[in-house]
C-alpha cells in the first residue's frame, strides 16, 4: 500500500506540521502572556493610582490641609469612587466644622471682651457707690456731732434759764 518513500514523506509532513503547531502554540502562549501582563498592569494601575490619591489626600488632611480635592464621580459606582466620595464628604465636614469653630471662637472672644468691659463698669460703679456711702457716713457722723453739740448747748441754755428764773424769784 504505501511505499517507504511515501511513508517518509508523510512523516516529514507530519513532523513539519507538528513543528509549525508548536511554533503557533508558543506564539499564542507568548501573546496571551503579554496580553495578561498588560491587563494586570492596567488593572493594578487603575486601582493603585486612585488609592494613592486618596492616601495622599488623607495625609494632607492629617496635616490640617482641608483644601484637598479629589475627583468625585457619582455615575461611577465602583468601590474606589465610593471611597473618593466618602473621603471628600469627610474633608468637607471637617472644613465646615473648622469654620464653625473659628466663628464660635471669634464670638467667644467678643463675649469675653464684653464681660470684661461689663466687669470693669460694675467695679467702677461699686467704687463710686462705696465712695458715696463713705461721704454719706462722714456727713451723718458730722451731723450727729453737730446735733450732740446743739443738744449740749440747749441743755446749758436750759440750765442758765433755770438759774436766771430762780435768781429772779429770790
Amino acid at each position: 500500500h504505501f511505499s517507504q518513500t511515501d511513508l517518509d514523506a508523510r512523516i516529514e509532513n507530519v513532523s513539519k506540521e507538528a513543528t509549525q503547531l508548536r511554533v503557533v502554540s508558543l506564539v499564542a502562549t507568548l501573546l496571551a502572556l503579554i496580553f495578561g501582563v498588560l491587563i494586570g498592569v492596567f488593572v493594578t494601575n487603575s486601582i493603585r493610582r486612585p488609592l494613592s490619591e486618596i492616601a495622599g489626600a488623607m495625609e494632607r488632611v492629617a496635616a490640617c490641609d482641608l483644601t484637598v480635592k479629589l475627583p468625585t464621580n457619582s455615575a461611577n459606582n465602583t468601590e474606589i469612587s465610593k471611597l473618593q466620595n466618602a473621603t471628600m464628604t469627610v474633608v468637607d465636614s471637617f472644613a465646615r466644622l473648622l469654620t464653625q469653630l473659628q466663628k464660635q471662637s471669634v464670638e467667644l472672644q467678643g463675649a469675653a471682651h464684653t464681660l470684661q468691659t461689663t466687669a470693669g463698669d460694675v467695679q467702677q460703679g461699686a467704687e463710686k457707690q462705696a465712695e458715696a456711702a463713705n461721704k454719706m457716713a462722714n456727713t451723718l457722723v458730722e451731723m450727729s456731732e453737730n446735733i450732740q453739740s446743739l443738744s449740749a448747748q440747749a441743755i446749758d441754755a436750759q440750765h442758765s434759764s433755770e438759774e436766771s428764773g430762780n435768781s429772779a424769784r429770790s
